[in-house]
Order: structure tokens, then sequence, then C-alpha cells
């Protein structure tokens, strides 16, 4: 008797899992039905789901393993792409950029006369020089003896051209407009 008892008990617990087995497998199986547009590898049509909800549990438990396949087969391609991109950043080289050109430096002559021309948006100055007149953005600090060079930086539509002024109140350089 005590036999029968233990055999009943341990059937019992094998029911259970059974049951507990087949509603997680019904789970997966309505969690793959699609209510707007089908996205094929993850999703089922209705009438799909239906029948597998319907079918025995063999066909089921086929379904579930064949389901957890799938998602391995997926996770290994992700993977092996995952592990690819990142052993081609570690071994191909970036790039290498050239580097930028360094500045030039040209003779502006001395400085003979600073006028300030300022306006609502903006000011101005004109600068002159022994060897041209030059206009740059902004106020000026320099007085009269200075000297002043042409700063060229950068190459072909890049250029940028400055006007650096030596000057005992305020070395500094000035977009030449």
């Amino acid at each position: 008797m005590a036999e029968k008892t233990i055999s009943l008990v341990e059937r019992k617990k094998a029911d259970e899992k059974r049951q507990q087995r087949e509603q997680r497998i019904d789970r997966l199986i309505q969690s793959k039905l699609t209510y707007r547009t089908p996205f094929p590898p993850f999703t089922l049509p209705e009438y799909e789901v239906q029948r597998l909800l319907k079918a025995p549990i063999e066909e089921k438990e086929s379904f579930y393993r064949a389901e957890g396949r799938r998602i391995k087969i997926i996770l290994l391609a992700v993977g092996i792409l995952w592990a690819g991109f990142t052993l081609y950043r570690q071994f191909v080289p970036a790039p290498v950029r050239p580097e930028p050109p360094k500045p030039t430096f040209e003779a502006a002559g001395v400085i003979l006369d600073v006028q300030l021309q300022s306006t609502t948006f903006s000011t101005d100055t004109t600068v002159k020089t022994t060897t041209g007149i030059f206009q740059v953005h902004g106020g000026v600090s320099a007085t009269v003896g200075d000297t002043a060079q042409i700063k060229r930086e950068g190459e072909g539509s890049f250029l940028k051209s400055t006007l650096c002024i030596e000057s005992k109140i305020k070395p500094q350089c000035y977009p030449i407009l």
C-alpha cells in the first residue's frame, strides 16, 4: 500500500509539472500571435496559433524545441557578427589622417594708422601698414609703430587669413575680412 501511495504522489507531481510545461508552451505560442503587420521570424498568423493551441502535447513539444533551436541560431548569428565586427575594429587600423598644414607667416610691415568702424551689428577696423591696407574684424589694440604679420592656416577653400599684431598693449590676431 505504501508503494502505491508514493507512486500516486509522484504521478501527481509529474502531472503538475506536465501541466506547467504545457501552460508555458501555450504562453509562448500565444506570444507569437500577430496583431499588426506580421514579422515572419518572430510571429505567426492567427490561424496557426489557434491550430497549435488545440494540437496534442507532442506537437506543442516539437514546436517548443524548434523555437528554442531557432532562437539559439539567431543568437549565434548575432554573436558571430558582433565578434567579427569587434575583431575587424581591433586588427584593421583606422585610416591615417594627414597632418594639417602648419601656419605660414608673412611680414605685413609696420602699422601707420588704425581706424575703428563701428556699426550697430559689428565692429571692424582698418589697419594701414607699410605694405598695404587691411580690414579686420573687431577692435584692434595697437599703436603706430607696432609690427604686423599675416598668418595663413589651412589650404584650398579652408584657407584662413588673420592679421597678427605684435603690440605693446595686447599682442593678438584678428580675422581679415
